[in-house]
């Protein structure tokens, strides 16, 4: 004899609002988590990066429709800025969109020249304890410019 298994009797309209509900809270679906234009510029003493760099972004917090959260590491997205030559970026959401979402983001900065030994990890030429400001985005917010001066005199 096989045994007949039972499922769950949800009634249909339960489902469906169920279904929307998660829809909407996740990050990343639906129309209300929005990003904000992000750019800015990176400095070494003033003058531009000695070698290409990245600016990173890694979320400390991040703020739904329904207002901040008290857990950074809740799915939102981080984000990167490759910097040209004069040091210039445009943030580019993890999650294949220009901008971020609103909220925290702790910011760090690499840049690296090639080691003169092959078989050397490249050299940082961003200072170990370097911190640039938290940057935070507004939920109201258009756009944000972030510019970073990293301290000391460029290598090249």
């Amino acid at each position: 004899m096989i045994a007949k298994l039972s499922r769950p009797h949800w009634p249909r309209p339960a489902l469906v609002a169920a279904f929307a509900t998660t829809l909407l809270a996740t990050p990343g679906c639906g129309s209300a988590l929005k990003t904000v234009p992000v750019k800015g510029s990176v400095t070494f003493g003033g003058s531009p990066p000695p070698h290409p760099c990245f600016v990173n972004f890694l979320p400390t917090g991040f703020a739904l429709p329904s207002g901040p959260t008290k857990d950074g590491a809740s799915g939102v997205a981080g984000g990167v800025g490759e910097c040209d030559a004069s040091g210039t970026f445009q943030a580019i959401s993890l999650r294949d969109r220009k901008g971020l979402m609103p909220g925290r983001y702790e910011v760090l900065v690499s840049c690296c020249l090639p080691n003169k030994n092959p078989n050397a990890p490249p050299v940082s030429v961003v200072p170990p304890d370097f911190r640039p400001p938290e940057l935070v985005i507004p939920a109201d917010a258009r756009s944000v410019r972030y510019d970073i001066n990293v301290p000391g005199a460029a290598q090249k």
